[in-house]
């Protein structure tokens, strides 16, 4: 009897105990959600947190306001990264994740584009700059109806491609649509021949416009999947990209413009850190590299990164700088990739976000984009940005497109460089301040005024297209024509 007594009571106990350790974990979450500093951006998406809602009685009694409530209350949780990384530990616990596909070695080929056998339809055929204003200026009929993609001796392409190339002993898989090889992460390709022809065509126009006097060159950009894909994996998702950018290389023949080709210099370096694991861009290393083949394309001098014969920093050249903590370890950086995968194996292998500080003299301004407001001026064509903003650091070169800018050098050759470009030319028009007296570096993607009315103003010796191979044989290779015989806006002098 007196045992079940004691039973009872230890029942009791136990059962008021729990009671108290749910209600004070209750009670502390609920302190800690409505107390606690809240969110405000998220690095790993990339984006602002949902604002606290403004408080109006018509968004009230339409339920609006408890709406945006609820959202702002959600989306701001206190340190929501922290807890969303987490979770991908987690769900590691479970096993493979069922977003996760995992591939082995097959023969298919997803990729069906072939060589145009003839000239391709042009949007612009319709366009001269010959044409008045007026008709320069009416609204585009289906040239730019298409999505923006994101944001680029020629060999024969049986032996240019790395199809029999032996296939790498890694773990491979796909998340979101994105490509994971060991602690890689890539985008596969899609480009289309058809659009290769297209560029190519445009930017011969700019030296049928400029003529002899003004050199004018093409850098395709290739991305990460040409260097790092190889065997079946290529076939299957590296859609030709080499035989692609070899085939502008073709089409460019005889026109005067001056191809800048970079995929073996690239490919040789690909055991450098030449291009982000966990973001789309290359690094800035990637970009010095291509930079020194423009250089001798262009037959300029290029102020060489390291000691000859080694891979010491010359430091009278450049300088070393990056997201370091003080004890001089690198901060984790995790970029658009990841965002977009939250894959574990990112996570457990965060990369360094590094760059190149010229040691010569220059003067970096930056514009509004048609260059008829200054907005800034500094010594150096790196900005800050907050540790917050993880993913977004590769904004740190020239502030990301936000602006066009003019950046005056000590090279002291009179070359004066107009350089239209894509995000991947943010980190190379750094690696290009040995080379140019004067580099205009403009986002093709945003500039109003009329670009050869621009080119010959400015008094540019250079021109130089820059872009991504998702550029140039995507989509947003219209917008090369679309600033040669649309926009009528003229340059009035920065």
């Amino acid at each position: 009897m007196e045992n079940n007594k004691n039973t009872k009571k230890a029942i009791n106990f136990l059962a008021k105990l729990n009671i108290a350790v749910i209600a004070l974990a209750f009670i502390g979450i609920s302190c800690y959600l409505l107390f606690a500093n809240r969110s405000t951006i998220s690095s790993i998406e990339s984006r602002a947190l949902a604002e606290y809602p403004k408080f109006t009685l018509k968004d009230y009694f339409a339920g609006k306001y408890n709406s945006d409530m609820q959202t702002w209350f959600t989306d701001t949780a206190p340190d929501r990264d922290t807890y969303k990384n987490s979770i991908v530990y987690i769900k590691h616990l479970f096993g493979v994740s069922p977003d996760l596909k995992y591939y082995g070695n097959d023969d298919d080929t997803s990729s069906e584009d072939e060589r145009p056998s003839g000239e391709v339809s042009d949007p612009f055929a319709d366009y001269s700059r010959d044409d008045s204003e007026e008709s320069r200026t009416d609204e585009l009929s289906g040239v730019n109806s298409e999505e923006e993609s994101h944001e680029d001796t020629v060999s024969d392409p049986e032996t240019s491609e790395e199809s029999s190339a032996e296939q790498p002993d890694v773990e491979f898989g796909i998340v979101n649509d994105l490509l994971i090889i060991g602690n890689r992460c890539m985008e596969s390709f899609g480009g289309e021949y058809s659009s290769g022809q297209l560029y190519a065509k445009y930017v011969s126009n700019y030296k049928k416009d400029l003529g002899d006097k003004v050199n004018v060159y093409s850098m395709v950009i290739p991305v990460a999947s040409s260097i790092y894909l190889t065997g079946n994996y290529y076939d299957k998702y590296g859609g030709k990209q080499i035989d692609k950018i070899n085939y502008i290389i073709e089409c460019l023949k005889d026109t005067g413009v001056k191809p800048v080709d970079i995929y073996e210099t690239l490919k040789s370096h690909k055991e450098e850190e030449i291009y982000f694991r966990t973001d789309h861009h290359w690094t800035m290393l990637g970009a010095y590299y291509a930079a020194e083949v423009l250089a001798n394309t262009a037959d300029v001098q290029f102020k060489q990164l390291y000691f000859p014969g080694s891979k010491t920093i010359n430091e009278s050249n450049y300088k070393l700088n990056g997201k370091f903590n003080e004890d001089g370890s690198s901060k984790a950086f995790l970029g658009s990739l990841y965002g977009k995968t939250k894959a574990k194996v990112l996570l457990d292998n965060p990369e360094t976000f590094f760059w190149y500080e010229y040691m010569g003299k220059y003067t970096c301004n930056w514009y509004s984009y048609d260059y008829s407001e200054l907005k800034m001026t500094k010594d150096s064509c790196f900005l800050n940005v907050s540790d917050a903003y993880v993913s977004a650091w590769y904004m740190i070169f020239m502030d990301g497109d936000n602006y066009s800018l003019k950046i005056t050098t000590d090279a002291g050759n009179g070359r004066v460089a107009v350089v239209f470009k894509d995000s991947f030319g943010n980190a190379l028009i750094p690696a290009m301040l040995s080379s140019f007296e004067t580099i205009y570096a403009i986002d093709m993607r945003y500039f109003p005024l009329d670009s050869i009315d621009f080119i010959q103003k400015v008094g540019a010796t250079d021109v130089v297209f820059a872009v991504s191979s998702f550029t140039a044989l995507g989509i947003n290779y219209k917008y090369i024509e679309q600033m040669r015989v649309v926009n009528t806006q003229k340059y009035i002098g920065d």
